[in-house]
């Protein structure tokens, strides 16, 4: 047990704990979101600068609650002109609904939809009227 008292070898190994658990929970995450079939209505509020991007804030309903998400997204696919106060069909996890979501930015909710449903809708639902991709 003298490795615990000494830091050239707890350091490192503590580290490289927590990188596994992280990298566990970032893949738990991405394959609980790939089995999910539940989908919502999204609404980007806010967009701020962040290391890395832009921080993007995301409001949704499920079940009749309130939830807030937010990510930093990378890309050039959103910018606060183009994006903020615009709707998008989100997936999300209905077990643990703000751990993860998947938006897609050319997946914008129609006029003619106001609400989603208590429970969202599935993918075969909103594929077979050509809503999302």
């Amino acid at each position: 047990m003298r490795w615990i008292t000494n830091k050239k070898i707890l350091i490192p190994v503590v580290l490289a704990l927590a990188f596994g658990i992280g990298l566990g929970y970032c893949y738990y995450t991405s394959k609980l979101l790939e089995k999910s079939d539940s989908y919502t209505i999204g609404t980007i509020n806010k967009i701020t600068g962040a290391k890395g991007g832009l921080r993007v804030f995301i409001d949704f309903e499920f079940e009749n609650k309130k939830y807030q998400v937010n990510f930093i997204d990378g890309s050039d696919n959103v910018s606060s002109s183009k994006n903020l106060g615009k709707r998008y069909f989100i997936k999300f996890i209905p077990e643990h609904p703000t751990m993860q979501i998947n938006i897609n930015y050319s997946d914008t909710v129609p006029s003619n939809i106001t609400t989603a449903p208590p429970k969202g809708w599935t993918n075969e639902w909103l594929r077979s009227r050509n809503y999302i991709k």
